[in-house]
């Protein structure tokens, strides 16, 4: 055989090349498309797995999951405790801080947490700062968990 013989037209080289160029372009869009593919099934086994059978089994987890949102930490605690006591009026800010005697930093997020929670209201003022209020899911709390007293 001569070279010229094993030689490969141009056209079909250029196409060749053009090829290979295009599926390097698209390696990481198939990486990422089977990665999220891969996932969706484990995904999608994991869940049957833990998937509850039966109505009452879901209203449990459901129970569960609240419970676990609604759990506050010390200084939520505290908080709702302080404005708590005030039996339904409300509170300066600036008074849960001098009775708590924390860092105001510390305070403003469980405070913020509180409010994320539904727990407290607070009541932006211009002249004497931000005034706190239970609302009626966090004065629930509080009397469920001993943090102010039940009147009736």
């Amino acid at each position: 055989m001569t070279p010229a013989a094993l030689e490969i037209p141009l056209q079909i080289m250029f196409v060749l090349f053009l090829a290979i160029f295009v599926l390097l372009g698209l390696l990481p869009a198939i990486r990422r498309t089977t990665a999220k593919w891969r996932q969706l099934m484990v995904d999608q086994k994991t869940r049957q797995q833990i998937m509850p059978t039966t109505s009452q089994q879901v209203l449990a987890k459901v129970h569960e999951v609240e419970q676990e949102r609604l759990r506050l930490n010390d200084y939520e605690q505290l908080i709702l405790r302080s404005v708590g006591r005030s039996g339904g009026r409300l509170v300066r800010l600036s008074k849960v801080v001098r009775e708590m005697q924390f860092d105001k930093d510390v305070i403003r997020q469980a405070m913020t947490s509180l409010y994320r929670k539904g727990m407290i209201r607070i009541l932006p003022t211009f002249l004497f700062g931000p005034f706190l209020s239970l609302t009626g899911k966090g004065r629930k709390y509080a009397v469920a968990h001993g943090l102010m007293p039940f009147f009736g």
